[in-house]
């Protein structure tokens, strides 16, 4: 029952997430390695070993549905918006001349430029400000 629940909580890290998770998953490995190698069923501390172990593989369950829902609702969200983000008009009705061809698009991608900028700086102001509440997880 442990080790199929410590099974199912790593099936949940994504495959972008291994490196970031790995401090996280050693520190599962850490608490599992008695009761692989040293406990036995019969010693008498096994109950709070099995509550101990339960206990790390809670927290990085945590860890990673709150990591999946920092991507999924807030970087994600941003990227999706970003990539809607217009760099150039097409004519509709009538072909445009070369010069307003490209006046048009100088302004579509100065407004593009600005608009990913400021995306990207809330992506990068996300990640580094969800990152510091997973500190207390080591």
């Amino acid at each position: 029952m442990l080790l199929q629940e410590n099974q199912r909580v790593r099936s949940k890290i994504p495959t972008a997430f291994e490196s970031l998770m790995g401090p996280h998953v050693t520190k599962v490995d850490r608490r599992l390695e008695p009761g692989l190698s040293k406990l036995s069923w019969t010693s008498l501390n096994i109950q709070e070993y099995v509550q101990e172990v339960y206990s790390v593989l809670g927290e990085l369950e945590l860890l990673m549905d709150r990591a999946h829902d920092l991507m999924e609702f807030r970087i994600d969200a941003v990227l999706k918006e970003m990539s809607t983000t217009k760099l150039c008009q097409l004519p509709e009705d009538e072909p445009w001349l070369c010069d307003a061809f490209l006046e048009n698009t100088q302004v579509g991608a100065e407004k593009g430029q600005k608009c990913s900028y400021s995306k990207t700086y809330l992506i990068g102001y996300v990640i580094q400000h969800s990152i510091l509440p997973f500190d207390h997880f080591l």
